[in-house]
C-alpha cells in the first residue's frame, strides 16, 4: 500500500507541475455511473478470462476441479495481491502520464506509448529478458491488453475503468483459476501435461493474442451508461 500512496502523490506532483490540475482529473467523481462501469467492467473481463482458460482446458484434455486444499484465508490474499498489483499497475501505466500523453498528443499515440511501455514492462516483471521469442510474445498479448484498457480510460475518462478490467481479468485468471505467483487457491488441475504441436501453438495464440484482441473489441463496445465531462481533453 505504501507503493500506491507514493505513486498517488508522485502523480498529484505531476499533475499540478505540468498541468495545475489534481487527482480528479483521473476521475474519482460521479460515483453512482463509476460504479455500475465498474461492475460491468469486473464481470465482462472476468467472464472473458474464464472463457479463455476454459478453452485451453478443453484443449489440454485438462478440466479444472475445487482445489482440496483450499483455504479462505489463501484465496483472500491472492485477491488482496491481485488487487494491490492492478491498482500499481493501473497508476503507473493509465494514470497521470497517460492523461498527460493525450492532453500533449492526441489519444491515439498516448494509448499506442501506454500499451507498448506496459508490454515492455512485462518482459522484466515475468522475468524473460534474454528470450526472444517469448518477449515478442509476451510483448503482443500484453500490449494488446494495455492499448484496451488505455482506450477504456480515454472513453470513460476515470481510471476506475481499466482498474476494473484489470482486475476482473486477474482475479479471475489468478485467484480462481490459481494462474498467479502465489500458487493454487482455488481451482486446480485434475491433469497437467505439456501440449505438442499445432494444439501448443493455438493454445498461445488464444491466450496471448485472441484473448487480448477480444478484450479490446469489448472495450471498443460496452457501453458506458452516460457521458461525463470532468476532463474533455482525453474525450474521444
Amino acid at each position: 500500500m505504501l507503493g500506491i500512496v507514493t505513486i498517488l502523490l508522485v502523480s498529484w506532483v505531476l499533475l499540478f507541475v505540468s498541468s495545475q490540475q489534481h487527482l480528479t482529473v483521473l476521475g474519482f467523481n460521479h460515483f453512482k455511473l463509476r460504479a455500475l462501469q465498474c461492475s460491468v467492467g469486473w464481470l465482462l473481463a472476468g467472464a472473458l478470462c474464464a472463457a479463455a482458460l476454459l478453452f485451453e482446458s478443453w484443449l489440454m484434455a485438462a478440466p479444472w476441479g475445487l482445489n482440496s486444499e483450499a483455504q479462505f484465508d489463501p484465496f483472500i490474499q491472492s485477491i488482496w495481491w491481485d488487487f494491490k498489483s492492478v491498482v500499481t499497475e493501473e497508476l503507473l501505466f493509465r494514470g497521470a502520464l497517460l492523461w498527460l500523453l493525450v492532453r500533449w498528443l492526441g489519444a491515439g499515440p498516448a494509448i499506442a506509448i501506454s500499451a507498448l511501455a506496459f508490454g515492455i514492462y512485462h518482459w522484466f516483471s515475468y522475468g524473460i529478458w534474454g528470450q526472444w521469442i517469448a518477449m515478442v510474445v509476451v510483448l503482443v498479448g500484453t500490449g494488446l491488453m494495455g492499448w484496451a484498457w488505455a482506450l477504456a480510460m480515454v472513453r470513460s475518462q476515470t481510471i476506475l475503468l481499466p482498474v476494473a478490467l484489470h482486475f476482473g481479468w486477474n482475479s479471475i485468471h489468478n485467484s480462481v483459476f490459481s494462474k498467479g505467483p502465489l500458487g493454487e487457491t482455488l481451482l486446480s488441475r485434475t491433469v497437467n501435461e505439456l501440449l505438442d504441436g499445432w494444439v501448443s501453438l493455438l493454445n498461445v495464440l488464444v491466450g496471448m493474442v485472441l484473448a487480448p484482441l477480444l478484450m479490446l473489441l469489448m472495450v471498443k463496445t460496452m457501453p458506458l451508461f452516460g457521458k461525463t465531462h470532468n476532463n474533455p481533453s482525453t474525450a474521444e
